[in-house]
């Protein structure tokens, strides 16, 4: 990790400048998913291309970790895994067993992803956060026609594993260390705000992670009007919802105002934690990583979840550090931010409802809701 960004550069000397370019693209993206500049073919075909390339790089994969180990190996696609990558699990001959990721992206270019996975989990690691730092991350595009990522599989389960899939319930007092982890992260200072730039790293351990944009509001309200329209044509919000959810992001705009900004995750979700069963023991997929405030981190996780565990879990979260003030009325607006992003993603790349779940765009309303509340009490 000490000489991290040259050696991912080494041999090719577009890499930096391509992720340069990637910055410019991510000044523009509040959530990749819902805003990702792709044609609807492209992004409804995401599945059958993932399970093509699955086939085509599955020999290429089988040579490189071969070259890796040193070792006979095996290698099974993962297709249905994945949303931007294909995942391979790979086992040597020593019964070790290994997770591959190569990227799907021709229109965005996915390179700078595996480099700021690297290079945040290092930075999580060295800070004393459980996460998993992946073994080996070529990007150089000189030993497969494709930049790569591999990690040590993990022995332990995610949370989502645990969760009740009728009522998302977790284990006692797993949702106190879920919120007690992400306090940790946030005690990470960053700079700036929104996604963060990949051409600004450095090998300096000292150096924060730099936003790419200037300040916080400009990435809340960044493609609002997109998500809103998206949402009216998925049938989530009508027209007046629409008026209204404006009205209320101009009227709370002065609390998006903060002073400093902290590392947050991105996509704290039960898929990227993986647990003993009582405490988070490591936290991957740092590539959606983001520098601002730490309530919206909260109130992302609290979109995959219901109600009856927030308080459980920021119990976990104020025994690291506070959650700040005027936290009710920030979270819910931070929440209704995330559901409309959210719901913009699923209708782009036609996602539907859970069986037996209530619907996903009903996080819009119940957000509106609480706000109305928290305002007119």
């Amino acid at each position: 990790m000490a000489t991290l960004i040259s050696k991912l550069a080494a041999g090719s000397p577009a890499v930096l400048s391509r992720s340069k370019g990637w910055a410019a693209q991510r000044r523009a993206v509040h959530l990749l998913k819902a805003d990702i500049t792709a044609s609807p073919e492209f992004l409804l075909g995401l599945k059958k291309r993932r399970e093509d390339l699955a086939l085509r790089h599955a020999s290429t994969v089988t040579r490189l970790m071969a070259e890796y180990a040193g070792t006979k190996v095996s290698v099974t696609p993962l297709p249905a895994l994945g949303t931007f990558h294909s995942l391979f699990c790979a086992e040597d001959a020593h019964s070790n067993r290994y997770v591959v990721r190569t990227s799907l992206l021709d229109e965005v270019d996915g390179t700078p992803d595996f480099v700021l996975d690297c290079w945040i989990a290092g930075l999580a690691d060295r800070s004393g956060i459980p996460v998993s730092v992946p073994c080996c991350v070529d990007i150089t595009e000189t030993r497969a026609t494709f930049p790569f990522e591999v990690f040590m599989e993990s022995t332990a389960t995610t949370v989502k594993q645990l969760e009740n899939s009728a009522t998302q319930a977790l284990p006692w007092g797993l949702a106190f260390e879920m919120g007690k982890t992400l306090a940790q992260i946030h005690t990470v200072p960053a700079v700036g705000a929104g996604p963060l730039d990949v051409a600004s790293l450095t090998d300096d351990i000292a150096d924060p992670p730099i936003g790419v944009l200037n300040s916080w509001p400009q990435f809340v309200m960044l493609n609002l009007s997109e998500h809103l329209r998206y949402c009216r044509n998925a049938s989530a919000i009508s027209y007046d919802d629409e008026r209204t959810i404006e009205t209320v992001f101009r009227d709370l705009a002065p609390l998006m105002s903060i002073s400093s900004s902290s590392l947050l995750h991105g996509d704290y979700s039960g898929s990227n934690l993986f647990t003993d069963g009582s405490c988070v023991s490591a936290v991957i997929d740092w590539e959606d990583a983001l520098a601002g405030d730490p309530v919206y981190d909260i109130a992302a996780w609290a979109t995959f979840y219901r109600e009856a565990i927030y308080s459980e879990f920021l119990e976990g979260y104020s025994s690291v550090r506070s959650v700040g003030s005027n936290f009710d009325v920030k979270f819910w607006l931070y929440y209704l931010r995330v559901a409309l992003a959210k719901t913009a993603h699923r209708y782009r790349f036609g996602v539907s409802d859970v069986p037996g779940r209530p619907p996903a765009s009903r996080r819009i309303l119940q957000a509106l809701e609480h706000l109305s509340l928290l305002q007119n009490p």
